[in-house]
């Protein structure tokens, strides 16, 4: 493999001695669609549905600065991205075009003189990503807890940080293109049943979402509507949804999907690490919090209470009307008993509203 790589460097010095076009020579057993190397290329191979544990693995976020094609993103949330101290593991694949030779890092005219014809700049990827060999859908849905979701209309919370007014093309185009890459993921089948985040970059925007085990799939195209929107209508560098900080809104009910047009992703991280242990972005953490009414998501709502789209940013629990977690029917004789499991978030009222028992019932 490593003769066949310094073969191909041998032919490209060769040609550009003679005045020949690089783009037009045939590198034996490198891009003959058989062999990928990945110095040779500025994208990762394409997803081919293939799982994220099957993508290539780069060990530097910098990497992604050469492709102008839209990318998935797998790596790990509690190891800092950009921190030089911490060995950095991200797992990719491309979701456009696998084989454009354009670096992201060249202008348009030294492209050209690639012979490729498309151009680095914002339109020239589809706005839709290109995925083939796509694996028939899974059966996640029907064999969780999603398929007793449903569809309900709730209200998320908007957070806003930072500003840049020059953003540009990133709000209308790429933002656009990382969000479709990401709902395209779990809408397709392509996501496996256990897989809740995944990352998306495109040409400086990053984007992460985190879908807890309750919601269905069509929760990330639902939520990536009405998110672009406010991308493109706000200033702010990170713009954020979350459904989460319900007294009843353990890790499994808890759903957040970020974009960031500089791409910070460090911010997006620390975003979905947060989502993945049920705790919001509050008001510590954003400029602005607003609300965002009547966003329809696929949920199972078994479990969650009166109180189910209300965060309480000070951490103290929402109390029912009544002032007390509804009350269920005690355990007789010969009641069946039945197990939950505690999730990251839940606390004394969750767990007894979950149980079906008052919170007195439960200490």
């Amino acid at each position: 493999m490593r003769f066949s790589a310094t073969c191909a460097w041998l032919l490209v010095l060769r040609a550009a001695a003679q005045d020949v076009d690089v783009a037009d020579i045939v590198l034996e057993g490198v891009d003959d669609g058989t062999n990928y190397y990945q110095q040779l290329h500025p994208c990762p191979l394409v997803c081919d549905g293939s799982p994220s544990s099957e993508w290539i693995m780069y060990s530097s976020w910098d990497r992604f600065a050469v492709c102008n094609e839209p990318v998935l993103l797998s790596f790990a949330l509690s190891n800092p991205v950009l921190d030089p101290d911490t060995p950095t593991k991200i797992t990719t694949c491309t979701a456009g075009n696998a084989n454009s030779k354009v670096n992201a890092l060249f202008n348009a005219t030294d492209a050209a003189a690639l012979g490729d014809t498309s151009s680095p700049d914002a339109s020239s990827t589809s706005s839709r990503p290109v995925r083939v060999k796509r694996q028939p859908p899974s059966t996640c849905e029907a064999a969780s807890a999603r398929a007793s979701a449903t569809e309900s209309k709730v209200s998320l919370q908007l957070s806003l940080r930072g500003t840049d007014p020059d953003a540009g093309l990133k709000r209308t185009e790429a933002a656009s293109t990382a969000l479709a890459t990401l709902h395209e993921h779990f809408g397709s089948g392509d996501s496996p049943c256990e897989e809740n985040v995944m990352f998306a970059y495109h040409q400086g925007v990053v984007a992460g979402v985190y879908i807890g085990a309750s919601f269905g799939r069509a929760t990330v195209a639902s939520v990536a509507k009405v998110l672009l929107g406010q991308i493109q209508s706000t200033t702010a560098t990170t713009v954020a949804a979350q459904l989460c900080g319900a007294p009843d809104r353990n890790a499994r009910h808890t759903f957040g999907l970020v974009v960031d047009v500089s791409g910070n992703v460090t911010a997006v991280q620390e975003a979905v690490r947060g989502w993945n242990q049920a705790k919001c972005l509050t008001p510590a953490h954003s400029e602005s919090l607003a609300q965002l009414r009547d966003v329809l998501v696929v949920e199972d709502k078994a479990g969650l209470g009166l109180f189910e789209d209300m965060p309480s940013w000070n951490g103290t629990a929402l109390l029912r009307g009544n002032g007390t977690a509804p009350s269920g029917p005690g355990l007789a004789r010969r009641d069946e008993c039945r197990t939950i499991r505690v999730e990251d978030g839940d606390g004394c009222a969750s767990l007894a509203a979950r149980c079906g028992i008052a919170g007195k019932d439960f200490m």
